[in-house]
């Protein structure tokens, strides 16, 4: 499997002339730690962390507002072409000891970003996996009379109506679908849907919390579908039904070894990683 299979080729950067400001506005925007900072071209020149701003304004005691990235110490950016395997992008990422690997092309301008957690899950994916999803192979999911229809990023309730889901909404419902019965933390979620760590300022995973009850009709009072755990997180409380009609093919054979077919639960656990 190469890396353009599961490459995120939208990636914001910032250039060397921009101020230090528009590339803060820019983390918050994305609700990320670091950006990459290309040159003139378009070209890879490294990456700009959170941490080097605040040292910036708070321990060098300098005005950021009158600061270029330039004047930011850059880290250097763990980088790969989109014909790279997926087993050695994880060698160069675990290499540089970094949480993602930025995608560059021949001219080394950047095309995409891929995480760390993306490669390593990747790594362990049948190479069918990404096909299925592809052909529409993702599992219909139901739960106390919903449907969860993953490729077409559809919700069926109860009586029959299509209601559309967004993309981080659904990467929020796959991650509590795959942990039914189990209390999530904040900090779980934060990491599982956004890539990040998360903290008491942060209402980004209770934001999408809110959509997804919206959409599910969830009584915030009740709870049926998503209860909250104070103190501790959120527990997805239905009972979690996968439908197998769509994978006789996928598991029978092929490339999957056929004692070790792939179930509906572990190849919904693929669509989270995938990010659908």
């Amino acid at each position: 499997m190469k890396i353009e299979q599961i490459m995120n080729p939208g990636v914001q950067s910032c250039g060397m002339d921009d101020s230090l400001v528009h590339a803060a506005r820019t983390m918050w925007r994305l609700g990320c730690t670091a950006l990459p900072v290309c040159g003139p071209g378009g070209e890879l020149r490294g990456q700009l962390d959170a941490r080097h701003l605040f040292q910036r304004a708070c321990v060098d005691g300098l005005v950021v507002a009158e600061l270029r990235v330039s004047d930011a110490q850059l880290r250097s950016a763990a980088r790969a072409t989109a014909g790279t395997s997926v087993g050695e992008s994880v060698q160069r990422v675990t290499a540089a000891q970094t949480d993602r690997l930025y995608v560059v092309d021949e001219s080394d301008r950047l095309v995409g970003v891929v995480t760390a957690r993306s490669l390593t899950a990747a790594a362990h994916m049948p190479a069918n996996a990404l096909a299925s999803h592809a052909s529409g192979g993702w599992p219909d999911v139901e739960f106390q009379g919903w449907t969860l229809m993953i490729d077409r990023h559809e919700l069926t309730a109860p009586e029959g109506e299509t209601i559309p889901i967004q993309r981080n909404p659904l990467r929020l419902l796959l991650v509590l679908l795959n942990n039914p019965g189990r209390v999530l933390t904040r900090t779980f979620l934060s990491r599982s849907v956004c890539n990040r760590d998360w903290d008491p300022t942060d209402r980004y995973i209770d934001v999408l919390i809110g959509q997804l009850r919206k959409k599910l009709r969830d009584d915030c009072t009740r709870q049926r579908i998503i209860r909250t755990v104070h103190g501790r997180g959120y527990l997805f409380v239905p009972a979690v039904k996968h439908s197998r009609a769509r994978w006789t093919a996928d598991c029978s054979g092929g490339v999957v070894d056929r004692q070790h077919p792939v179930g509906p639960r572990t190849k919904l656990l693929y669509a989270q990683v995938a990010g659908v």
